[in-house]
């Protein structure tokens, strides 16, 4: 199987949510680039290399983030929101406002970032649930 099979496989891995098959599929993608780089001329090589670097780097975010990865299909399927374009959206025109001088007065970088950590705790329900706490 080739990458530009592995590829769709592992989207549809993640719109499931299923982490640990598509570290496998990222496991075997890397050992097939990497048993075919010392076959190709140089300029090939690069290339696969740079592939690698990435199947590495998306395997290490997986392995860092592997609870924090979402069930997009069934949040999908459920009719409950998958993105958070919305929030941020919204995030982004206060700050903006607030960072522009479009109002009277001016946060601080710290301030703001205290804001919006207080504002994403009320959303999550943290707050509520007394596991609130500032980051410096």
């Amino acid at each position: 199987m080739g990458a530009d099979q592995d590829v769709p496989r592992l989207r549809r891995f993640l719109w499931s949510g299923y982490v640990d098959e598509t570290r496998d599929a990222l496991r075997l993608m890397s050992y097939w680039v990497r048993s075919a780089v010392s076959e190709h001329t140089h300029e090939i090589n690069a290339k696969m290399k740079r592939f690698l670097v990435l199947i590495d780097e998306l395997a290490t975010y997986l392995r860092l983030n592997q609870a924090s990865v979402i069930n997009c299909c069934q949040r999908y399927w459920k009719g409950l929101p998958i993105s958070s374009s919305r929030a941020e959206s919204a995030v982004n025109a206060l700050v903006n406002a607030r960072m522009n001088k479009l109002w009277q007065m001016r946060w601080s970088p710290r301030g703001a970032q205290r804001v919006l950590q207080a504002r994403a705790a009320v959303l999550d329900g943290r707050l509520k649930a007394g596991a609130f706490h500032l980051a410096a």
